[in-house]
């Protein structure tokens, strides 16, 4: 599969169930989602966020048939106290800092050494931007977001030419684009997809497992690259992203849909038509 195809030329997972059960069957399946967007709505100002409902639930089932990861840019506590469902792992920071249900917890250290950089441009983007309504600058550990979605539509342009010049100032910090959105983080060969595997490795060493993944953001199509060939992805809809590339196999309309396609998932491991791990 190739990223030719749009995400609004993605067959609807709902529509297409019926062939994504013979993909299912006899799997050794985990469970990787994204929250911001998939498991919870987008909102205005992310300190708002949280998961749909019936969301909770669901993962509550879900993680007793199945492994399940929460694989998030938000920071790693963040993201945890929001979903607020015990026994998954929880990968923040786009999965540069990771913590099991055991305790266990992984962080990828050289990104430590980014954090002056990143403590560096979020004081100039604070100060340049100081003067534009509706900006929020959200700081994580290992990143900064800079969201312009209650920017007016004239002030925009200067909002994202801000984030790129700062970011171009320190040559270890990368720039990404999500919805309405800029963002700088560490320059290294991490990202979620790179996650996905270490998780997967960590969780089924034998090789055996079947991913599922769902995000979606241009971040997540790291993850949905990784599961191209070994598992199956799903990228939520939204209207801001619906003519981008993608490489999921499927998508849903939504984080409600999302839920119930993970209803239809516990429906076959509580009818005995998939096993539990």
């Amino acid at each position: 599969m190739t990223t030719e195809r749009s995400v609004d030329q993605v067959p609807d997972a709902h529509e297409v169930f019926d062939d994504l059960r013979g993909m299912l069957w006899n799997r050794r399946i985990i469970v990787l989602l994204d929250f911001d967007g998939t498991l919870s709505p987008i909102v205005d100002d992310p300190a708002d966020a949280e998961p749909a409902d019936g969301v909770r639930p669901a993962l509550e089932r879900l993680v007793e048939k199945c492994p399940v990861a929460v694989i998030s840019g938000r920071d790693l506590a963040d993201v945890r106290d929001r979903v607020a469902v015990e026994r998954l792992w929880y990968a923040g920071s786009h999965g540069f800092d990771i913590a099991g249900p055991d305790g266990e917890h992984h962080e990828y250290e050289d990104a430590l050494d980014v954090v002056p950089s990143l403590d560096a441009a979020e004081a100039a983007i604070r100060e340049r931007l100081d003067e534009i309504a509706g900006v929020k600058v959200e700081r994580k550990r290992f990143s900064l977001s800079v969201h312009f979605r209650s920017v007016d539509p004239d002030d925009v342009a200067m909002v994202t030419d801000t984030v790129d010049d700062v970011g171009s100032e320190h040559r270890d910090l990368r720039i990404t684009e999500g919805r309405r959105l800029r963002e700088l983080g560490p320059d290294l060969e991490w990202d979620k997809g790179a996650a996905l595997g270490w998780l997967l490795e960590r969780i089924e060493p034998s090789g055996s497992a079947f991913p599922i993944y769902a995000g979606d953001d241009v971040t997540d199509e790291d993850a949905l690259k990784a599961v191209r060939d070994i598992g199956l992805g799903i990228v939520v809809r939204s209207d801001e992203r619906s003519d981008v590339p993608t490489f999921a196999h499927v998508s849903v309309d939504g984080p409600d849909r999302l839920c119930e396609l993970l209803g239809q998932l516990l429906e076959l491991f509580e009818s005995g038509e998939l096993s539990p791990a």
